[in-house]
């Protein structure tokens, strides 16, 4: 298993983020691995699953792992990733932008996405 800090999952999901235009999000495409954008309390949030989460991490490291974990946003719960239970992809992971430009580390639950969310798919392999 490999614990991934959420420095890291800043820069993988910056890294990874498309540069094409997201769309808003289908109802038939809630809950699939892609990247995230959407407003919450005038900040500017970009997300990825867990399962996006995964296969950012096993692109760019020599060491292919089976599983991921990462704290929450208040730390006070682990998520975890395994590729061969996908049951645990309830959680959104990544940054949000402030009007000050400030960074910061945020998770969301899918259920407690707000509306309007627009959506990438982008296949990472």
């Amino acid at each position: 298993m490999s614990y991934i800090i959420p420095e890291k999952c800043i820069k993988y999901v910056k890294m990874y983020q498309p540069v094409i235009k997201y769309n808003y999000q289908l109802e038939q495409e809630k809950r699939k691995k892609g990247f995230y954008n959407f407003k919450y309390n005038s900040n500017e949030c970009y997300l990825v699953p867990l399962n996006t989460l995964f296969e950012i991490k096993n692109s760019i490291s020599t060491i292919k792992v089976e599983s991921i974990q990462i704290d929450s946003f208040k730390k006070d719960k682990i998520y975890q990733y395994d590729k061969y239970q996908d049951i645990h992809n309830d959680y959104l992971v990544g940054y949000s932008i402030n009007s000050k430009q400030e960074i910061n580390y945020v998770t969301f639950e899918f259920k407690d996405l707000p509306g309007n969310v627009l959506y990438c798919y982008k296949n990472i392999k």
